[in-house]
């Protein structure tokens, strides 16, 4: 394949590949990769030249950005990842957490946009932290809810909410003068309600018909960036 330098002068390079059983897709051998006739393992070098200065469109500083990001948070990832172990010692949840490669066969496996690296670490798989969930009360008549059986979202908060934590969300109801409105109580991510969520309701905030409860014990784990689970439900 062809790509070119900042100066406009065509460079070639070449690689190995294997074309997988799984859906027969074709995997670059590591390491493999020549610029020209040497090596090449410089990263930026060969973005610069096979997309920056090679492909037009409007995605492709967009794209770039991802495979850095990606670059930085699987490196940060691989800087805890732990010794050899036997998988019969650990937890199913602890285990997930070790699959640290995520899809290689997407460029941009692990960009997590909008991360920093602090964020990645809080709330990445791979770094297996206890996590709290934050609860909002939503007035009832901005809330559509789906369930199979009647009573189901409240077997749902029975689950996920022990009774001291009820106790303290209903003493914030209580507090707002609230406790005896029809709200649903909702579970949101931490980093949605940090960084989205209180701007996007700023006005329901206001209004009263979002009340921020609190957050839950730090008892859900990660499995991927966008959901968290509950070791002791099975699902």
């Amino acid at each position: 394949v062809y790509g070119r330098t900042k100066t406009g002068h065509v460079v070639s390079y070449t690689f190995e590949a294997e074309q997988k059983w799984s859906f027969h897709r074709v995997k670059v051998i590591p390491y493999s990769i020549k610029r020209e006739t040497s090596l090449c393992t410089d990263l930026f070098l060969f973005l610069e030249e096979m997309v920056q200065h090679n492909i037009k469109g409007a995605q492709v500083h967009s794209f770039i950005q991802e495979v850095l990001e990606t670059f930085s948070k699987d490196y940060e990832a691989k800087q805890q990842q732990r010794e050899p172990f036997s998988f019969h010692e650990i937890t199913y949840e602890e285990l997930e957490s070790e699959l640290i490669e995520g899809h290689p066969y997407h460029p941009s496996y692990k960009s997590r946009m909008g991360f920093s690296l602090a964020d990645n670490a809080t709330y990445g798989p791979e770094f297996n932290v206890g996590l709290s969930m934050y609860w909002l009360a939503v007035d009832a008549s901005q809330v559509t809810i789906a369930q199979s059986t009647e009573g189901e979202m409240e077997n749902v908060i029975d689950e996920h909410l022990s009774l001291e934590e009820k106790e303290r969300f209903y003493n914030v109801l209580r507090e707002k003068e609230k406790a005896n409105e029809s709200m649903i109580w909702f579970p949101v991510h931490p980093w949605q309600w940090e960084h989205h969520l209180q701007n996007v309701l700023i006005e329901l905030l206001a209004a009263g018909k979002v009340i921020f409860l609190g957050c839950s014990t730090p008892k859900y784990r990660a499995v991927s960036y966008t959901h968290l689970t509950l070791p002791t439900t099975p699902y």
